[in-house]
C-alpha cells in the first residue's frame, strides 16, 4: 500500500496542525493559519470530496488550533496554541482552553444563534494548549502549554450550541510528572494509544512531550491531581 494524495496547499490547506477521525469515517483537518476546518469525505477513495469551514467565532473558539480528538459517537474536543488574541486583534489574555463541539454538520459551523457561533462548551484554563485526548463521556486531557501540565477536563452537560453557561465544568490537573511546551510542536491528541484506554478499574494513558521527547505512561485508578488556580472561566470544582 502506497501513499495517496489528500489535499494540500492546493486546495488552500496551508498549515495543517492536527487530523482524526469522526465516528462516520470522515476526516477532520485543523488548519491553523486561518482557524478553518477541512472534513473530507469517503478520503482516499475516488468518491472523496471535501467542505471547509470557518465557525462564526472561530477567532476565539478555533484560534490556531493545535489539536482534535473525536469521540466514538457525535462530538469532539479543541484547543488552540494560543493567549487568546482574537486572531491578533486584542493583547492576550490567556482565556482559552479546550473546547467541545458537534460532528453534524447542520451545527458545525453552520449554526450561531447567539453570536457565539456552534461550540458546545468551553472551559478557559489551558492557552497555548497543544494537545487534547477524549476519555469517556464529556471528558477529555489537555496539553497545557503555558502551564506546563497536562489536565483533565469534563465539560459534565454541554450547554447547548453557542451559550456561555461553563459553571458545571470540572479540572483536575495532574501531578505525577512534568511536561514542557516547545513552540510549535503538537503534543498527543488520539485516543488511543496517546489518549486513554480503560478496561474495569484499570486506567492508563501515554503522552508525549515534545520538548522532551520522552514518553509517560501512568496506570492506576485515578492519577495525583491538585486544585487548578485560575479565574480565568467559573466552574463547579477545580480540584
Amino acid at each position: 500500500m502506497g501513499w495517496r494524495y489528500i489535499l494540500g496547499e492546493e486546495d488552500r490547506l496551508t498549515d495543517p496542525r492536527d487530523l482524526g477521525f469522526d465516528a462516520s469515517g470522515n476526516l477532520w483537518i485543523a488548519n491553523r493559519d486561518d482557524d478553518r476546518t477541512f472534513i473530507v469525505f469517503e478520503p482516499g477513495t475516488d468518491r472523496q470530496v471535501y467542505e471547509r469551514r470557518k465557525d462564526a467565532a472561530a477567532n476565539h473558539f478555533m484560534e490556531e488550533t493545535a489539536a482534535l480528538s473525536f469521540d466514538t459517537c457525535v462530538q469532539f474536543g479543541s484547543c488552540g496554541e494560543t493567549r487568546n488574541t482574537y486572531d491578533d486583534t486584542a493583547p492576550p489574555n490567556d482565556f482559552t482552553g479546550p473546547v467541545l463541539w458537534s460532528t453534524d454538520l447542520d451545527i458545525f459551523a453552520a449554526q450561531n444563534p447567539y453570536g457565539l457561533g456552534s461550540h458546545l462548551d468551553m472551559l478557559h484554563q489551558s492557552p497555548k494548549c497543544v494537545g487534547i485526548a477524549w476519555e469517556r463521556d464529556n471528558v477529555y486531557w489537555a496539553f497545557d502549554g503555558k502551564d506546563d501540565a497536562i489536565v483533565c477536563y469534563d465539560f459534565a452537560l454541554d450547554h447547548c450550541v453557542g451559550r456561555d453557561d461553563h459553571a458545571d465544568g470540572v479540572v483536575h490537573r495532574l501531578t505525577e510528572f512534568e511536561v514542557a511546551h516547545a513552540v510549535g510542536v503538537p503534543g498527543p491528541s488520539r485516543n488511543m494509544p496517546n489518549g486513554s484506554a480503560c478496561t474495569g478499574a484499570c486506567w492508563w494513558r501515554g503522552w508525549t512531550s515534545p520538548a522532551g521527547s520522552r514518553s509517560i505512561r501512568s496506570t492506576s485508578t485515578w492519577p495525583s491531581t491538585e486544585p487548578v488556580s485560575s479565574t480565568r472561566s467559573p466552574r463547579a470544582e477545580s480540584s
